[in-house]
């Protein structure tokens, strides 16, 4: 990605989405309000990435990528309507009819979860051009980025996209090089398997960390946090990404503020810590727009003929 690209994003993101929520984020069809120019630096720039994209799929045999900037990638991107698809699909395959309300709302969010997961799922550069000019993520990112144009270096990562489940996401912390704590990533749900196969999943990622990860970055960070994927019933882990040691990055199921003991080894093992039953009133935790998504989803089933 050029500087000028960068401050083309930057450009439209400012000009049309700034501090705007979510939802008036989706209705906006920011292609039409595009100058000639800017249109023309768009065709070129989705032609080129298109040509790196598909050669990418053959190469690897890959039915979807998973494309994002050297810094993050666009998965904040609000896409109302793919979103609404995808999540639809999947709730109506859940037999909800003898849950509690409880136990509804878990699958919901389950289902919201998979739904953002499986929207990145990319084979178009027009569709991966959308997400990062409607993302507040690689907005800000290209900002500082720029505050340095001499030294900029943002680039178009491709990488074939992994199917990973929602309840198979940890976040590690990592205190002078040594892996202190563990939590599930989407706190919102319970999951019974990951319940009753905690300590498996602890005693993987650990071995992981130690023999994969420690060794390599034993000379570069003492400090930082590192989320892991695990795949394949526990016998293929990848790491999805760093975050700094800090108390701006989310602390999942621990408290910066009241457990930073822990997070800095205070006790000599490994802490995990999962969701160990439905949560009352999750739903609620949700931003407003995935509320309003799941109860037009509901009014719009309500509506078919039974």
């Amino acid at each position: 990605m050029s500087v000028e690209d960068a401050r083309l994003f930057v450009d439209i993101h400012k000009r049309l989405y700034a501090n705007l929520e979510p939802s008036a984020i989706a209705s906006i069809n920011w292609k039409e309000n595009l100058s000639a120019e800017e249109r023309a630096k768009m065709v070129s720039m989705s032609s080129h990435l298109q040509k790196k994209i598909d050669a990418f799929l053959i190469d690897h045999g890959a039915k979807f990528a998973f494309v994002k900037l050297s810094s993050r990638s666009p998965k904040d991107a609000p896409r109302a309507q793919r979103f609404k698809e995808i999540y639809s699909e999947l709730i109506s395959k859940e037999d909800l009819s003898n849950e509690n309300q409880v136990s509804v709302e878990n699958a919901q969010i389950t289902c919201l979860l998979k739904a953002a997961s499986q929207s990145l799922r990319m084979k178009s550069a027009d569709d991966v051009i959308d997400m990062c000019v409607r993302s507040e993520y690689v907005y800000e990112d290209l900002l500082l980025e720029l505050a340095l144009p001499d030294r900029f270096r943002e680039n178009w990562v491709i990488r074939q996209f992994v199917d990973i489940d929602v309840d198979m996401e940890f976040r590690g912390f990592v205190h002078q090089k040594r892996l202190t704590a563990l939590s599930q990533y989407n706190c919102l749900i319970f999951s019974q398997r990951l319940a009753n196969n905690k300590d498996f999943y602890l005693q993987r990622i650990t071995e992981f960390f130690e023999v994969k990860i420690k060794p390599k970055l034993e000379t570069f960070f003492n400090d930082y946090i590192i989320d892991f994927a695990v795949c394949e019933a526990g016998t293929k882990i990848w790491v999805i990404e760093f975050n700094p040691f800090h108390t701006t990055t989310d602390s999942a199921l621990f408290s910066w503020e009241h457990e930073r003991d822990i997070l800095e080894g205070s006790g000599a093992d490994v802490v995990l810590r999962v969701v160990e039953k439905p949560k009352p009133g999750a739903k609620a935790m949700l931003p407003s727009g995935m509320r309003d998504l799941i109860k037009q989803c509901e009014t719009d089933q309500q509506k078919l003929p039974q």
